[in-house]
Parts: structure tokens; sequence; C-alpha cells
């Protein structure tokens, strides 16, 4: 069968292709139910072919990838070595605009010299849409867009980055990343958007923090409860976070309400535990 990818004529053995699985509202995997009714709605699209979805994400991921070198050939990427190495992070599936899409993270890095503890690959996001059953093109793409904060050369965990729904046509790439130092944890949570040829973070917050592993004194053991809801004022989702627990031997019980406003989420008030960043 003949696929058409940005321009590029493709040969590939399967018939159909999409859906690779953990994407949809706010990042919840689809019920069986749900990929059927979607299966039946979406033309030349076999939601639960497994060899489809392997052929299209390699698609995805061989083109994606062309492309990020293709850059890197003029851009340093902040990097003091031009002897880079890509490699796919992630690949996830929505409906945006009345059309599927798929959202492929690619990393970079040196390819040597660089694992130390402040060595941070750059993510790039590479958006495609589904223009036809068989045809699929790219519609943005955002070079650099963030870093890496787990050190140590790696990228995030492919589970911990999820494509949530911030509007009723609008998905965002949710990224959960980890920082440890001196026996200290600390979770952030990040969301991302790709408007043609830019990518940029529209929402960084703390969710987690603990000294469980350190000597130090007072206590410290708080994790938020994170929720995206309708809001009653706009079309893009309100971002709700509940803190509890203990923040410096004191307890912790906050409600931190985000909402969207000129390209990025802003808390309503103060963010108490983000004020550091100001």
């Amino acid at each position: 069968m003949r696929i058409w990818l940005t321009g590029i004529f493709l040969t590939v053995s399967v018939s159909v292709f999409l859906l690779g699985g953990n994407t949809l509202s706010n990042g919840a995997t689809p019920s069986p139910a749900a990929q059927a009714k979607r299966a039946k709605t979406t033309e030349g699209i076999d939601w639960n072919d497994p060899a489809a979805v392997a052929a299209l994400r390699q698609v995805l991921s061989r083109d994606a990838l062309s492309r990020v070198r293709r850059y890197a050939l003029s851009h340093r990427m902040g990097f003091r070595s031009r002897d880079l190495t890509h490699w796919i992070a992630g690949i996830y599936f929505a409906r945006e605009g009345g059309r599927d899409v798929a959202w492929v993270v690619a990393a970079s890095k040196p390819r040597r010299n660089f694992e130390c503890h402040a060595c941070y690959p750059k993510l790039s996001i590479l958006v495609y849409a589904q223009a036809a059953p068989n045809r699929w093109q790219l519609t943005g793409q955002g070079y650099e867009t963030f870093e890496s904060s787990y050190g140590w050369g790696n990228a995030p965990d492919e589970k911990n980055m999820a494509l949530v729904h911030i509007a009723p046509d609008k998905v965002a790439l949710a990224v959960r990343s980890s920082f440890f130092n001196m026996g200290w944890e600390e979770d952030y949570y990040a969301l991302y958007r790709v408007e043609r040829d830019r990518g940029h973070q529209i929402l960084f917050t703390q969710i987690h923090t603990d000294n469980k592993a350190a000597d130090s004194k007072p206590f410290t053991d708080w994790s938020t409860e994170l929720r995206l809801r309708p809001s009653k004022e706009s079309p893009w989702c309100e971002i709700y976070l509940k803190r509890r627990g203990i923040d410096e031997g004191r307890p912790m019980d906050q409600t931190v309400v985000y909402r969207y406003s000129n390209g990025s989420y802003r808390p309503i008030g103060d963010d108490p535990v983000m004020k550091w960043r100001r």
C-alpha cells in the first residue's frame, strides 16, 4: 500500500495506519468501546491493528529524525560539539482540529562526553496530521522546545509524557520531570504547545517535594492532585492544583487555579510554591 507523508512517497506492507494507544483527553487511555466508536467514524483507520500501529510509528520516526538531523547541521542546539546523536523519546496520538494528529518527541545530545548530572538533552516536537486515510503531513515543528531535567544525558521516559486536551479542540504535551539533589526530590509538571514553526512552554509548576532521603530538618513531604476542568469563561481548560502534605514541618493544604491568558497558563492570584521563580 502507498502512503504519502509530507511530500515523500513511501510504500509499506500494511493496510492502514493509526493509533499508538495512550493519548486522548487528559492523557487517559481510551476504553475499548471508545476506540471502536472512533474506528467506525474514521475512514480507513483500524485502531486495533498492531502491525499498522508499528508501521506508522516507524514512518513518523524516520521522517522526524531526518528533519531533526537536518536542523542540527545548521544549528549547534546549545552544545559545544557538533557530533550529535538523535533518538525518538515518544510518539503520541490524539484528535485536534477534527483530524487525527501525531506528536513526535525527538531528543538530541552530543555523542560523547555527555554523562554528567547536569547534562540535559534537547527535546524537539514535530506534529503530523492525517490529511487522508493514507496521507500524513507535517503541520508544526518546534526544535529545541525544552530540555530534559533528568540529567546524565537521559530524556524523559515515554510514560512521563502524554497529550492532554486543554480546550475542546486543542492538545498540549504534558511532561512530568524530576530533580534529585542531596536527598531532596522535586517533581514538576509542564505543558508545551507547537504553533507551526515554534514550540513553547505554556505551563510550568511544581507538584511534589520531599526530603525523605536527606538529613535536613524540618521534614518536607507534599504532593499535588492536578485536574484539568472546563472553564465557564473561556474555551481553554482551567488547571486546578490541590497540594497537601508537610512543608518544612508545617501542614500544607492549598488550592491554586491556573487560567489560560495571552498564550500561557498563569495562576489566579498567587502560587506560593512558585514565587521563587519570579
